[in-house]
């Protein structure tokens, strides 16, 4: 079986751009091992639907077709019971934040994994819809207070909500940082 370094099928792929569309060629680079042919040839399958899927994404994005919408970068579940009681929050009030993107809107107003939002623009919070449609209601840029629960503690702090592209129940960020070029791809 015939073997390949990384750093070579890295430069092949697709030259400077093959790390950041090829997460797999990425990580084994660091560490220079050796692929095997077949496993390069599912590198290389793997790359290249990343790729289409991002060339369909921003021709979507430059055409119109998508829509614009702000976003706020949380995961959002219903606080638990226990928590509730724990915390001492009235019933239908607040909503946890279990994960906040890195470096997302969130992230960058200073929200953490496991606060509670109880206030988002002066509003008290009930449910995920409402939280939602609150969101997307606001421009983009827009600083908006919000106050948290963090370690039985009440916060007050200010989110710059950001733009992101909405295409049926797709989401993508239009400049997210490091994408690479998309290639040309034929329509089919």
């Amino acid at each position: 079986m015939k073997s390949i370094k990384l750093p070579t099928v890295a430069s092949l792929l697709l030259g400077g751009g093959a790390l950041l569309v090829c997460p797999l060629v990425s990580l084994a680079a660091e560490e220079e091992e050796i692929i095997s042919k077949e496993d390069l040839n599912q590198i290389v399958v793997e790359a290249t639907e990343a790729a289409r899927e991002w060339a369909v994404r921003l021709r979507e994005y430059q055409g119109g077709k998508a829509e614009s919408s702000t976003y706020m970068g949380i995961v959002i579940e219903p606080v638990p019971g226990v928590l509730r009681d724990y915390v001492d929050l009235p019933k239908g009030v607040g909503l946890l934040l279990p994960k906040i993107a890195k470096d997302g809107p969130a992230d960058k107003g200073g929200l953490k994994d496991n606060d509670i939002i109880v206030s988002f623009d002066d509003q008290l919070i009930v449910n995920i819809s409402q939280l939602s449609t609150l969101i997307d209601m606001k421009a983009p840029g827009a600083p908006v207070p919000v106050r948290v629960l963090r370690k039985g503690g009440e916060l007050p702090l200010e989110v710059p909500l950001e733009e992101r592209m909405r295409r049926g129940s797709h989401f993508f960020v239009p400049a997210a940082p490091g994408a690479p070029e998309p290639p040309e791809v034929p329509d089919m």
